[in-house]
C-alpha cells in the first residue's frame, strides 16, 4: 500500500539547531521593529541575524528582507520576513518548543510596595500609620561621626530602598525573558520587562 505524504508535517533537514535559535532570537526583534516603525534598529538585527543563518535558502530571504528595508519598503520586508520566521521556527525540532518555566516572585516576606522615599524616610504610599504615611525604614545619617552617611547621601539611600520591590519584579520580568531565549533562542514580550527595569532604576536614582 503507497504511503501518502503528509503535507502538514514540519520540514526535518539537517540543521544546525544551535545556529538556528540565535538566527531567530535576532529576526523577532526585527520583526517587532518593523512592525513598531522603527527600520534602524531592525536593520541592526538582521545585520547580526546573518552571522547565524543556517542555510543559504533562508540567507536569501533574509537579504530580500535588507534590499526591501534599504529601498524604503517597510511593508515589503515585513511580509518576508514574517514567512522567514515561520519557516524557521519549523525548523526547530519539537524537543526545542516548549516554553521554559516561568519564574514568580515568592509570597514575600517583606511589606508589599509601593513604597516610596520622603526624605530620608521610605514610606508605603498607601498604607496609613499612627502619624500619616505607614512608614517602612530610615535612611541613617551623622555628620558628626567620620565614614557616616551624609544627609544627602541617606536620601539617595532611601531612593534606593524605596525602588526595592519594582527592582525585584523587574528582575524576576527580566529573568523569565532570560530563560526563554536560552531555551529558544527568542524572547517575547521583552518590551515590557524593559520598560519596568528602566522605570524601577528611575525610581532608585530619582532621574
Amino acid at each position: 500500500m503507497k504511503k501518502t505524504k503528509d503535507k502538514s508535517a514540519k520540514p526535518r533537514k539537517s540543521v544546525d539547531v544551535r545556529a538556528l535559535k540565535l538566527f531567530l532570537g535576532h529576526l523577532r526583534p526585527a520583526l517587532s521593529s518593523l512592525d513598531g516603525g522603527d527600520p534602524d534598529a531592525a536593520g541592526e538585527y538582521l545585520v547580526t541575524a546573518s552571522a547565524f543563518c543556517p542555510s543559504l535558502a533562508m540567507r536569501k530571504q533574509l537579504e530580500k528582507v535588507q534590499d526591501e528595508c534599504a529601498h524604503g519598503s517597510l511593508e515589503r520586508a515585513e511580509t518576508i520576513l514574517e514567512q522567514l520566521v515561520s519557516y524557521a521556527a519549523m525548523m526547530l525540532p519539537d524537543s526545542e518548543l516548549a516554553k521554559p518555566p516561568v519564574l514568580t516572585a515568592s509570597k514575600p516576606q517583606h511589606t508589599p510596595g509601593e513604597w516610596k522615599a520622603v526624605g530620608r524616610r521610605i514610606e508605603h504610599s498607601e498604607l496609613n500609620g499612627f502619624s500619616g504615611k505607614y512608614r517602612i525604614a530610615d535612611a541613617y545619617a551623622n555628620t558628626s561621626l567620620a565614614n557616616c552617611p551624609t544627609y544627602e547621601e541617606a536620601e539617595a539611600n532611601a531612593r534606593l530602598i524605596a525602588a526595592a520591590p519594582d527592582l525585584l519584579a523587574a528582575l524576576v520580568a527580566t529573568m523569565n525573558c532570560l530563560a526563554e531565549y536560552r531555551q529558544t533562542g527568542h524572547m517575547t514580550g521583552w518590551d515590557k520587562p524593559l520598560a519596568e527595569a528602566r522605570e524601577a532604576l528611575a525610581k532608585a536614582r530619582a532621574v
